[in-house]
């Protein structure tokens, strides 16, 4: 019963918003898939047979593996607004007013990662529309607050903020 006095709170909740035009979707989500990687050319290529392997050399050239399918996973993985503009904080905490700096940092991000052939994802095509996107969620989840600006929250919402921003630090660089 809770289940569903639940269900329809949310549901209620979110056609007030609707009707008060302040409704907005919950983020954006993208998925990206990159090419296989095809184990007999991996170990031909580096002159490893697995079967063959024991011990601590076993250990080193499966480490050596998962590093190579980190990578090609880490190439393949989508830049939407809610992480780039989470570095923007983390790299930034004490960025106070959007304006300028918030949005340069967020601005330049972008500009390295499509120097970096990144796959980052720009809802509507419109950058200004990606970074308020961004911004929006970060303030609707409570992570960053606004007084005269964006403001990061400090020690508590930290944690989530490094989160969103790990999630393409090998990016971003």
């Amino acid at each position: 019963m809770k289940a569903l006095w639940n269900t329809f709170a949310f549901a209620a909740h979110n056609l007030r918003l609707m009707l008060k035009s302040e409704w907005h979707r919950f983020g954006y989500a993208c998925v990206n898939f990159g090419s296989p990687v095809s184990m007999r050319a991996y170990c031909r290529g580096r002159g490893v047979d697995f079967q063959r392997l024991s011990g601590e050399e076993r250990r080193r050239a499966t480490a050596a593996l998962g590093e190579h399918l980190m990578r090609s996973v880490g190439q393949v993985v989508p830049v939407v607004p809610v992480p780039l503009m989470a570095t923007v904080f983390v790299h930034n905490p004490e960025a106070q007013a959007l304006g300028a700096r918030a949005e340069g940092g967020s601005r330049a991000a972008h500009r390295r990662l499509d120097r970096s052939a990144a796959h980052v994802y720009v809802p509507r095509r419109d950058l200004d529309y990606a970074l308020d996107v961004g911004l929006r969620m970060l303030l609707m989840r409570h992570l960053v607050e606004e007084n005269e600006g964006p403001t990061s929250r400090g020690s508590r919402s930290c944690p989530f903020l490094r989160y969103y921003a790990n999630s393409i630090a090998h990016l971003v660089g």
